[in-house]
C-alpha cells in the first residue's frame, strides 16, 4: 500500500486499561477501525461504552495497553510528550457541542470542514 492508499488514522486491536492501585479496570479491548484522508467517523454507543477513551488514547490522553496507533503511517501510541507535540497541528478535538460556537456561523464552518482532510 502506497502512502496516497494508506489511512490517515489506523487503530488495530486497541485496549485501554487504566490502574487504580491494584486494581485495573479495561474500559475498551479489541477496537479496530481506519479513516482514509477525507472520511469522518462518529463513535456511537452507550453512556461507559469506551468512546472517549478511545478518542483520549488516539490524543494520548488515555494508556494504550494493546495494539496500535497509526498516524500517517507512524505509530502515534507509544510517543513521548514532547514527539506527540508535534501532532498537535494535525490532531485536534472537536467538541459535540462547543458552548463558544453554539450559534455562530464558525462552528458550521468548522463542523462541516473534513476533520480528516487537508486542508
Amino acid at each position: 500500500m502506497n502512502a496516497e492508499q494508506r489511512p490517515v488514522l489506523e487503530v488495530e486491536s486497541l485496549a485501554v486499561e487504566y490502574r487504580r492501585g491494584r486494581r485495573r479496570t479495561r474500559a475498551v479491548e479489541n477496537i479496530s477501525f481506519d479513516i482514509a484522508d477525507g472520511e469522518t467517523l462518529g463513535l456511537v454507543g452507550e453512556s461507559g461504552s469506551g468512546k472517549s477513551t478511545i478518542g483520549k488514547a488516539i490524543l494520548g490522553l488515555a494508556p494504550v495497553t494493546e495494539g496500535v496507533i497509526r498516524y500517517r503511517g507512524t505509530d502515534i501510541s507509544t510517543l513521548t510528550r514532547m514527539q506527540r507535540r508535534a501532532l498537535t497541528r494535525d490532531v485536534q478535538v472537536i467538541f459535540q457541542d462547543p458552548p463558544q460556537f453554539a450559534r455562530s456561523d464558525e462552528a458550521h464552518r468548522i463542523l462541516h470542514r473534513g476533520a480528516c482532510a487537508d486542508p
